[in-house]
C-alpha cells in the first residue's frame, strides 16, 4: 500500500481525492489548513466555536463511496431560507463534531457514514488568525478577508500566534511515500499549512518524493507560487512539477497535465500522480534534498 499525503485545502484537495478514488494499493490522507473562516465554515465557527469543517467535508465527500450520500453532502440551502449559503456536509460534520467533541473522532464518523477510504485531519488543533502583508505594507487579517484581496500584491502570510502542529499530521508525513503540495489557492490553504511549526520540517527531512501540483487556472502565476511555496519550505526544488504548462523546469522534474476550463483534467492528473506513487525506489534520489 502506497501512502500519498496531500498538502492544501479548498476545491485542490478534493480534486486530488477525486481523481484518485479508485485507484486501488493508495493510502491517501489529507493534511488541511485549520485557518478557514469563509462562507459556511467561517459562520459555524463564529457560532459554535468549532474547527474549520468544511474543506474536510469537501474532501471526505470527494473519496466516498456512498455516492448519494456524497452528493447530499454538497447541497447547499438557497438563499431564502434562514439557512442560506450552508452545505448540509458541513451541517453533519458540526453535528458529529458537538457529539463526539473533536476533529478526528468527527472525521473518523464521517468516513463511517461516506464509506471513504481516505483520511483528513487539521496541521493543527489550534485556533489562530491568518494574517498578510500586502505590497502596499496593508496588513490584511482572516482568511476570508485574504482571499478577497489581489493575490499578486501578498508579500507574505503569517499567524496571529505561534500553534502547535498536529501529531497525527506529522507522523503522516513522515511515512509518506509521495507529499502532493497543492493544488490550492497559494496564500491561504497551502502555506499556512507550511507556518505550522514543525510541518514544513518534516516535509522537508521527508524520504518522500516530494511533488508540487499547480493550479490550473493560475491566479498566482504557477512560478511565483513554486518560488514561494519552496521559501517557506526551505527547499531549493522539488521533485516533480505537476503542471498543464512548462516553464517550471528550474523548480523540479516537470509531469505535464492537461487542464480544461481551470480544472485539471481527471485521467491525466491520476496517472501523473500515479507514476511517482510507483517510482522506482532506487530512482528516488530526491531532488528536493540534494545539495
Amino acid at each position: 500500500m502506497k501512502k500519498i499525503v496531500v498538502i492544501g485545502g479548498g476545491g485542490g484537495t478534493s480534486r486530488i481525492a477525486e481523481c484518485l478514488r479508485d485507484e486501488k494499493g493508495l493510502e491517501i490522507t489529507a493534511i488541511i489548513t485549520a485557518f478557514d473562516t469563509g462562507g459556511s465554515t467561517g459562520r459555524l465557527r463564529a457560532e459554535f466555536g468549532v474547527p474549520p469543517l468544511g474543506d474536510a467535508r469537501h474532501y471526505l465527500a470527494a473519496l466516498a463511496k456512498n455516492r448519494p450520500l456524497a452528493e447530499l453532502f454538497g447541497f447547499r440551502f438557497p438563499k431564502e431560507s434562514s439557512l442560506k449559503g450552508h452545505a448540509l456536509g458541513n451541517l453533519i460534520m458540526l453535528a458529529l463534531f458537538l457529539k463526539n467533541g473533536d476533529m478526528p473522532r468527527t472525521v473518523k464518523s464521517a468516513r463511517k457514514l461516506l464509506e471513504a477510504r481516505g483520511n483528513a485531519m487539521l496541521a493543527t488543533h489550534d485556533v489562530a488568525e491568518l494574517r498578510a502583508k500586502m505590497a502596499s505594507g496593508d496588513i490584511v487579517k482572516g482568511e476570508s478577508r485574504i482571499d478577497a484581496r489581489d493575490q499578486k500584491k501578498i508579500r507574505e502570510v503569517f499567524l496571529s500566534k505561534r500553534v502547535k502542529p498536529n501529531a497525527a499530521a506529522l507522523r503522516s508525513i513522515r511515512s509518506a511515500d509521495v507529499i502532493l503540495i497543492g493544488p490550492g489557492d497559494t496564500y491561504t490553504s497551502v502555506i499556512p499549512n507550511l507556518l505550522v511549526p514543525k510541518i514544513a520540517e518534516a516535509i522537508r527531512k521527508s524520504s518522500a518524493l516530494k511533488t508540487f501540483v499547480a493550479n490550473a487556472d493560475a491566479a498566482v502565476p504557477r512560478e511565483r507560487a513554486a518560488r514561494d511555496i519552496l521559501r517557506y519550505l526551505d527547499m531549493k526544488a522539488f521533485d516533480f512539477v505537476i503542471a498543464p504548462t512548462r516553464g517550471l523546469e528550474r523548480y523540479g522534474r516537470v509531469v505535464p497535465v492537461k487542464a480544461r476550463r481551470g480544472l485539471h483534467d481527471m485521467r491525466s492528473l491520476r496517472r501523473a500522480i500515479c507514476r511517482q506513487a510507483y517510482w522506482p525506489t532506487s530512482r528516488r534520489t530526491s531532488l528536493a534534498t540534494r545539495p
